[in-house]
């Protein structure tokens, strides 16, 4: 389930730019934290200020780190389909970025 969000989103900020998928990075901002993502990737995402590269990369090390935590167990999340853009509940695991 977090592989599709994750994919889907990184076709939306392909395509529309990160700026036009806020509320879906939100998501991964939350689940990142939850996991116990690297902090300074997670706090680049999280950061409307910085520069679209710069987010958009901290987004792909993040999804990579995600995807492979929940690899495992892909029941650990309920992160919801892209097109909701609530929050993300996940089962805390330490992730590698």
């Amino acid at each position: 389930m977090i592989e599709m969000f994750l994919a889907e989103l990184g076709l939306a900020v392909e395509s529309a730019g990160i700026a036009a998928v806020e509320d879906d990075v939100a998501v991964v901002v939350a689940a990142a934290r939850s996991t116990g993502a690297n902090a300074v990737l997670t706090d680049v995402l999280a950061d409307r200020r910085a520069p679209a590269a710069a987010r958009e990369r901290a987004l792909g090390r993040l999804a990579l780190g995600l995807a492979q935590a929940f690899e495992a167990d892909p029941t650990a999340s309920t992160v919801p389909a892209v097109d909701t853009g609530s929050a993300a509940r996940c089962t805390p695991r330490p992730i590698a970025c």
